[in-house]
């Protein structure tokens, strides 16, 4: 996300805040190809998940935008554990709808 498209937006959490989400150099993974094969092995904390999508919503919130539904890109929300995630999140908020596929 660039300020230019997003406006103000607070960065992300810091690669020291979620660990096992991140590379060696800080990044997260650019695609599900990336990311569920290293959920699937264990090597992600699904906590690391939680804490960075809480933070991404608290953003959204941040800049006044009323979040309806979740949904992520290429839908990794809806993968094993990672759905469970999504819906810890949207309950915890209050937000009433999760996009299916």
């Amino acid at each position: 996300m660039s300020s230019d498209t997003w406006g103000d937006l607070p960065e992300r959490l810091s690669a020291r805040e979620i660990p096992t989400l991140v590379n060696a150099r800080g990044y997260l993974p650019v695609s599900w190809r990336q990311l569920l094969p290293l959920v699937a092995a264990g090597r992600v904390d699904l906590d690391d998940i939680e804490r960075e999508w809480a933070a991404q919503l608290d953003a959204i919130a941040q800049i006044g935008l009323e979040v309806d539904h979740l949904d992520s890109h290429q839908h990794v929300h809806v993968f094993p554990g990672l759905c469970d995630v999504a819906l810890r999140l949207a309950v915890g908020r209050g937000i009433p709808a999760v996009r299916v596929t």
